[in-house]
Parts: structure tokens; sequence; C-alpha cells
């Protein structure tokens, strides 16, 4: 029993040193009055951890757990409320504790509604509380990629694979069409007064309009063929 004890103090101990953490990005947002290069995501979803473990924790009547996670909740919620105060962000921040707080009230309303036998709520809410944990660990990453994603740099590499893949072909059909156009600028006046040859030139200009190659057969046969006779 002694063990026991000391296991869970020192349990209890590790566990708020990891709550408190987050102290020292509170510290910087109230000396820069500023929540730049904060991440909020971790906040949220360790708040959603803490009141789904002290939910846990009251059911299964274990103090070591109620403890441990209100001291964890209040941290978080301070967490939350001070980022909130200093970001510009207010909106997006906003969006994201209401879909927080949607996902908590409905799963407590399934948790107590629905699912009322004590063994099976227990081992439910036991796994979607580990479910929630690791999604904990894992929301500084999420905001990391978030971060790297939108930098310039990211945006450059991004842009530049997305030409050299895709947008090559399309600048040869562009190239096909400029061509065209600059072929019927050069010789609209001529083309115009020659009601046949006008007719032909606009035929092979519809055809021709999504393939470069295509069009540059036709206004080959144009140049070669009807153009002599036109002039004849």
């Amino acid at each position: 029993m002694d063990f026991l004890l000391f296991l869970s103090w020192a349990c209890i101990v590790f566990t708020v040193g990891m709550f408190s953490t987050g102290l020292s990005d509170l510290r910087k947002m109230r000396e820069s009055k500023s929540a730049e290069n904060i991440q909020f995501l971790p906040f949220l979803t360790t708040c959603l951890n803490n009141l789904g473990w002290l939910f846990y924790g009251i059911l299964k009547k274990d103090h070591t757990i109620v403890f441990v996670n209100t001291i964890g909740a209040l941290l978080q919620i301070l967490y939350i409320v001070v980022y909130f105060y200093y970001t510009k962000m207010k909106r997006q921040v906003t969006l994201q504790t209401l879909a927080a707080g949607a996902t908590l009230i409905t799963g407590w309303l399934y948790f107590t509604t629905f699912l009322t036998e004590g063994e099976a709520r227990l081992n439910q809410l036991g796994l979607t509380c580990s479910v929630v944990t690791v999604s904990m660990y894992l929301s500084p990453l999420f905001d990391l990629v978030s971060h790297v994603t939108n930098t310039p740099k990211t945006r450059w590499a991004v842009q530049q694979l997305f030409r050299s893949k895709g947008i090559l072909r399309w600048q040869k059909n562009i190239k096909g069409t400029g061509k065209v156009t600059v072929i019927l600028k050069e010789n609209w006046n001529f083309i115009y007064k020659k009601k046949k040859s006008h007719e032909v030139i606009l035929n092979l200009t519809q055809r021709s309009w999504f393939s470069q190659q295509s069009a540059y057969k036709k206004f080959t046969v144009y140049n070669s063929v009807i153009m002599p006779h036109l002039v004849m």
C-alpha cells in the first residue's frame, strides 16, 4: 500500500508538471501582448482530454484521476482564455472552441443517456479518452505541419512542382491558340474581304482550339494551299 501511495503521488506530480508546461507560453503571451508563434490546438485538445478523464474518474470514483484532471482542465481553460485575448485570429479560435464544445456535449449526452450500463460505459469511455489522449499528443504535429505548409518557400515549391508537371501541357495549348490569334490578326483585313476564305479560317480555328499540333498543321495548309489561291 505504501508503494501504491507513493506511485500515486508521483504520478500526480509528474502529470501536473506536464500540464503546467503551458505556463511558459502564457508568460510569452503576456510579455509580447501577442499569441503569435503559440500553438492553440494543444491547449484545446488537452482540455478535452482532461474533461474526459475527469468524467471517467468521477464514474470510477478514483480520486487521483479526478484531482489531476481537475487541475489540468483549469490550467487549459486559463491558457485558452489568455490565448483568445491576445490572438488576432479570434474567429478561427472561436469556431474551434465551439466545435470542441459541441463534441464534448455530444459525448456527455451519449454516455449519460444512451449508454447507462456501468461496466460497458466505463470501457467505452476509457477507450474514447485514450483516443483523445493520443490526439492531444499529436496536436502539436498538426500545427507544425500547418505552419510549414503555409510558409512562402513551401508554397513556392508546390507552385514550381505544379507548373513542371501539369501546367506545361496547358502552356503548349495556349501557345498554339496564340499562334492562331497572331495569324488571324496579321491576315484579318485580307480575310474579311474574302467571305469563303473567312469561313474556312473560322472553321479551322474552331477545330484547332484545344490542339496545338492540329492548329499548326491546318494553318500550314492554309498558308501553303489556300493563301496562294486567294492571292491569285
